[in-house]
């Protein structure tokens, strides 16, 4: 796909599924803080598995260090601040909430009493969650405005597509997609072979990605394209492996 005259190409290379950091304890499991990726920054997906592959529950960005900002999701969710769902059901693509979370104010009170009466229950919930999610991050410079767009075009593309897809997705984020005045950018993502050799999640989240832009902005490379000047990831790990998905969404 060709991309306007104006428009900036950014690369992102996923890397993952990796579990949630911290909850490796057997070591079968590569971890992101052992991985080289843990000290980048960039864009990071949770998913959960489903069926043939993962289903998105929410994008993130970060200017710091991958590992930094999952400690402090983790203490948010040990405190209480997150809203927790059942492991189990949210694997089946349902939203089933164990725990609202402490997200407003007037509610505070009520909630904390409630946290104090229910705090076992609500603390094994976590640990179920958390050793449920899959993570995958896509190490990038942290150049101004991509990471927001980037993170809005994924999540409102979700939110487009119906089904199990668009019932998972975080809900309520502050997002911050492209401003009139700004350029397009045109996000080319590349996933490598995953372990599991099952390349499900990809298209989930290319699904997402058709339902938001529109399916002609969504396309395989064209081999010989003349592309614009690109924004490349930090670290290249898949260049010397082959890759099984290559597309581009505009945002």
């Amino acid at each position: 796909m060709r991309a306007p005259a104006s428009a900036v190409m950014v690369e992102l290379q996923w890397q993952g599924p990796f579990p949630w950091p911290g909850t490796v304890d057997d070591h079968r499991e590569r971890s992101l803080e052992g991985s080289e990726f843990g000290d980048c920054c960039g864009v990071y997906l949770w998913t959960v598995e489903y069926e043939a592959g993962f289903l998105i529950y929410a994008a993130g960005i970060t200017r710091r260090p991958f590992r930094e900002r999952f400690r402090g999701h983790t203490r948010s969710y040990r405190t209480g601040v997150y809203t927790v769902f059942d492991a189990a059901s949210l694997r089946r693509g349902k939203r089933e909430i164990v725990w609202p979370g402490f997200w407003f104010g007037e509610q505070a009170a009520d909630l904390e009493r409630e946290c104090q009466t229910r705090g076992w229950e609500i603390r094994g919930a976590v640990l179920r969650l958390l050793a449920a999610y899959r993570v995958f991050v896509a190490p990038a410079e942290p150049v101004p405005r991509v990471f927001e767009r980037t993170e809005a075009a994924i999540m409102n593309g979700l939110y487009a597509v119906g089904g199990a897809v668009a019932e998972v997705p975080d809900r309520g984020m502050a997002l911050s997609p492209r401003w009139n005045t700004e350029a397009p950018i045109l996000v080319r993502s590349i996933t490598a072979e995953l372990p599991s050799q099952r390349p499900g999640w990809s298209l989930t989240y290319k699904a997402a990605a058709v339902g938001a832009l529109g399916s002609a902005n969504l396309a395989r490379d064209s081999t010989g394209a003349t592309e614009p000047p690109t924004v490349r990831s930090t670290r290249d790990p898949c260049r010397d492996r082959q890759r099984n998905e290559r597309f581009c969404v505009q945002c």
